[in-house]
């Protein structure tokens, strides 16, 4: 199962705390995270969290999601419904300063349903806030199985 993805990026997001609330961003090394990144995603947090920039955009995550999302704002996806979820899941992280997980149905023509984690990461060890996002995309097999 897939699954193995979320399980693997939360804990490596929860061995970097180093007893923190969250991890820093410089204390996330995608060096580290070499066979996962396919299925990442680093958000930063903008203006509070009114838009999101994506500085990594995995393949894995931009096909399963199906949009480009490598180097582009949130905002640039207008009328775009598909992506509010998306959307839902970087303000909750982000607002609540905690992970959430996600189940989400993409509207690109597959029937493929998807887990998303999404974990908050701060710019430095002296803030507490989620200044960034790790997202760890990957398909929900067990529902793709069961749809069958």
């Amino acid at each position: 199962m897939r699954l193995d993805i979320i399980q693997r990026t939360v804990e490596y997001w929860s061995s970097q705390r180093d007893g923190r609330k969250l991890p820093t961003r410089r204390s996330i090394d995608p060096v580290e995270l070499a066979d996962l990144l396919a299925n990442l995603v680093l958000v930063e947090v903008l203006d509070g969290g009114r838009d999101y920039l994506h500085r990594i955009a995995g393949e894995a995550a931009a096909s399963l999601l199906g949009a480009d999302l490598m180097g582009r704002r949130l905002s640039e996806f207008k009328n775009d419904a598909h992506i509010d979820p998306w959307r839902n899941g970087l303000d909750i992280a982000s607002t609540f300063k905690a992970p959430h997980m996600a189940d989400f149905t993409p509207n690109n023509g597959s029937d493929s349903s998807l887990k998303i984690v999404f974990l908050p990461v701060a710019r430095t060890a002296e803030e507490n806030e989620a200044d960034f996002l790790l997202c760890a995309v990957t398909i929900d097999e067990l529902a793709a199985k069961a749809a069958e």
